[in-house]
C-alpha cells in the first residue's frame, strides 16, 4: 500500500496544476521542478543522471530508452511492489524536496493562461483520469503503474518531464525511510482535481 501513495502521488501532486497539450505543459512543469530543487541548492539533472545510471548498473533499467522506462512500469504491474531500493546517501540530493514541494505555486502560476479545453485533451489529463479511477477502489502498485502505462508510452518517456517524474518516482517509491508514506497518508483525503 505504501508504493501506492508514492506512485500516485507524485502524478497526482502535478494534477492540481492544471494541464495543456503535451507541447505545453511539459516545459512549464520541467522549469518548475528543476527551479524548486535550485532553490535547494541541487542541480536535480545531474542527480536524476545519478541515478540512471545506478538503475542500468543494477539491472533495474535495461538503458536509457523510453521503452525501458516502460518496462520498468511493466515490471511494477508484474510484481505489484517496486523492484529496486536505493542508498540514501548516494541519493541525498533527490530528497532534499518532497513531491508536494517539486512546484511552486509562482511557477506555476504559468498553467493558469492555457486554455480549459486543450488541459482536458492533453496525455497528461488522461493519465491522471486513468490514475484517479484505478486508486478509486483500493489501488495498489500494480493498479496505478497500469494506469500510467495505458495512457503513456514508451515515446512519452523519451521526453525529458516525464523520463524525471518517472525517476524520482522510483526513488520516492524505492525509500521506505524518508518518512514520506506517513506524509502522504495523512492527504490522502486531497481531491486533486
Amino acid at each position: 500500500m505504501r508504493y501506492f501513495f508514492l506512485i500516485g502521488t507524485l502524478f497526482l501532486l502535478l494534477n492540481s496544476c492544471s494541464q495543456t497539450s503535451n507541447s505545453e505543459i511539459e516545459p512549464i512543469l520541467l522549469k518548475c521542478l528543476i527551479q524548486s530543487y535550485q532553490n535547494k541548492q541541487v542541480d536535480i539533472n545531474k542527480e536524476l543522471d545519478k541515478l540512471k545510471d545506478y538503475l542500468i548498473e543494477n539491472g533495474s533499467l535495461k538503458s536509457s530508452s523510453g521503452q525501458s522506462y516502460y518496462d520498468f512500469f511493466n515490471q511494477i504491474v508484474e510484481l505489484n511492489d517496486i523492484p529496486v531500493s536505493l542508498d540514501d546517501d548516494k541519493f541525498e540530493g533527490i530528497y532534499k524536496l518532497t513531491p508536494d514541494e517539486f512546484y511552486t505555486v509562482d511557477c506555476l502560476e504559468q498553467l493558469k493562461s492555457i486554455d480549459s479545453t486543450i488541459i482536458l485533451k492533453s496525455r497528461y489529463y488522461q493519465m491522471t483520469v486513468a490514475i484517479q479511477k484505478a486508486s478509486a477502489n483500493g489501488a495498489t502498485p500494480s493498479k496505478i503503474a497500469s494506469a500510467i502505462t495505458s495512457v503513456l508510452t514508451p515515446s512519452d518517456f523519451e521526453e525529458t518531464y516525464y523520463r524525471d517524474i518517472a525517476l524520482l518516482t522510483i526513488a520516492f517509491a524505492s525509500d521506505s525511510d524518508k518518512g514520506l508514506f506517513t506524509q502522504l497518508k495523512s492527504k490522502d483525503n486531497i481531491d486533486y482535481t
